[in-house]
């Protein structure tokens, strides 16, 4: 939870340098890239050579875009809707599985903030399924601007947890073991979860008008279980975003389209899909 909350609390911040930097994960220093900035000079950044693209290709190839809201056992839908309407109403505490620390939800980050001082469940959106894959709902907490919150009740422990939880705008639910980022339709990052809400894929990709041309960049995705080593031939072609500490490569709008295309698809079937496990507080508790 912590690496997803750095990579989230980093959105929107610019970087405003445009000199070389040294990378520990390889010997040599690279270019680095500022995704985020208008200034960026984007002229000057070598496109991919083949045999790089084919290493992206074959990356984004094995990156599960899917999306599905997998419902999980119905015959207990009431048993956990009345531990998450403990929760809301704070009869329940939840715990932070990384400190042990347990609060009340009146009492937790944008909950108390000032933006939301007068706290009412209402006020609130909420998706309730199962999010983690293992048969029981979850239920997430979306004020629509500031965060998302993933809380998870587990019946052999009978404890709350904040499973996951999100903060910045564009974020969207994707589906069971996955969460999205869209920035105004051109820049875009994807997270595959396990079922305890660690990550296990990302990958980022973003498309900009710079000065009258489109500019397509898409970064190598990364897994968990594989460590992200350059060879000597793509350090030439690569840029690193320090923010999110993933590398960027230039390639033509047909390869990118050819590497994206499976994304775009499935975020347009979970948006249609997302609004049958959506609910106000009204129509999931009364």
């Amino acid at each position: 939870m912590k690496k997803a909350m750095k990579i989230f609390t980093y959105i929107g911040v610019i970087v405003w340098s445009f000199f070389f930097i040294g990378n520990p994960l390889n010997e040599n220093p690279m270019q680095k890239i500022d995704e985020f900035s208008i200034f960026y000079p984007y002229e000057n950044v070598k496109y991919a050579d083949k045999k790089t693209v084919k290493v992206l290709m074959e990356a984004y190839e094995k990156v599960d875009f899917s999306s599905e809201f997998q419902k999980g056992n119905l015959e207990e839908y009431d048993f956990y809707k009345n531990k998450y309407d403990l929760l809301l109403n704070n009869e329940m505490m939840f715990v932070l599985p990384e400190t042990g620390e347990q609060y009340y939800l009146k009492d937790y980050e944008y909950i108390r903030s000032g933006e939301n001082e007068d706290y009412d469940v209402r006020n609130y959106d909420y998706f309730f399924f199962d999010m983690n894959g293992d048969g029981a709902p979850e239920l997430m907490m979306t004020d629509r601007v500031y965060f998302i919150y993933y809380f998870r009740y587990d019946k052999s422990t009978e404890t709350m947890a904040l499973w996951y939880q999100t903060g910045f705008l564009w974020e969207s639910v994707h589906g069971t073991g996955a969460i999205r980022w869209d920035r105004e339709g051109r820049q875009h990052l994807f997270c595959r979860l396990d079922e305890n809400g660690k990550e296990i894929c990302q990958v980022l990709f973003f498309e900009r008008d710079h000065n009258g041309e489109m500019v397509y960049m898409a970064a190598l995705p990364s897994f968990a279980d594989e460590e992200t080593v350059l060879s000597r031939r793509m350090r030439k072609y690569a840029y690193y975003s320090e923010g999110f500490q993933v590398y960027y490569f230039r390639v033509t709008e047909d390869q990118y389209e050819a590497m994206t295309g499976r994304y775009h698809e499935a975020a347009e079937e979970s948006d249609q899909f997302r609004d049958e496990v959506t609910f106000t507080y009204e129509e999931l508790f009364e």
